[in-house]
């Protein structure tokens, strides 16, 4: 069996060399002729620049005039307020908020926020009655 595998192998070595006898040694392999690169000067290179920086900056205008913020009008007391944060984990936390003159206790955790309790300041109720 091994001296079959060797016949073979031999044989095989024999047809390489004879394909390479046949082929001249000095033929050059065949390859395709770069066409000449022209650089960019320097001017296009400066207009181009000018160009992105100047669609750059309308696109920037746009989105500020379309989305931007309004700014705020007068000094408008707001109606919600956080009086108090108290993290428990790195993913849950307490938040005292204040609403009205309510002030509500929410849990916030991965599951979501939950209002704990709710009440009415001492301060709050005496401006009442």
């Amino acid at each position: 069996m091994h001296a079959v595998k060797l016949v073979c192998g031999l044989g095989l070595c024999a047809l390489m060399q004879l394909a390479n006898a046949a082929a001249p040694a000095d033929a050059a392999i065949p390859f395709k002729r770069e066409q000449a690169v022209h650089e960019p000067g320097i001017g296009r290179v400066v207009i181009a620049l000018a160009v992105c920086g100047a669609a750059l900056g309308g696109a920037l205008y746009v989105l500020r005039r379309r989305f931007g913020s309004q700014p705020p009008a007068g000094n408008k007391e707001k109606l919600v307020r956080i009086v108090e944060t108290q993290r428990l984990t790195p993913r849950s936390a307490l938040y005292v908020v204040e609403f009205g003159r309510t002030h509500y206790l929410l849990a916030h955790s991965e599951q979501g926020i939950a209002c704990v309790a709710a009440s009415v300041p001492k301060d709050a109720e005496k401006h009442d009655g």
